[in-house]
């Protein structure tokens, strides 16, 4: 018995994705209470829609990305 996942089409996700990609500062989702940038359902940035005055990307604009079809949705608060 083959319990191997079939190969991710890449593509798909990204055609489903309208190739928009969400920036977060974990792979968990959710961004910097700093961050003033317009937000997505997962607490993060689309990809090109960052404020470039938002004083979090001056500081850091490395974010882990998600394709916005596989986005991980809202994130309860701690």
């Amino acid at each position: 018995m083959d319990n191997t996942e079939p190969p991710r089409n890449i593509q798909a996700v990204m055609e489903a994705s309208n190739y928009v990609r969400h920036g977060c500062f974990t792979m968990f989702g959710y961004s910097r209470l700093t961050c003033i940038c317009p937000k997505v359902p997962c607490g993060g940035v689309a990809f090109d829609t960052e404020d470039y005055d938002c004083p979090e990307h001056e500081i850091n604009p490395a974010q882990y990305l998600h394709w916005a079809s596989e986005c991980p949705g809202p994130r309860a608060q701690a």
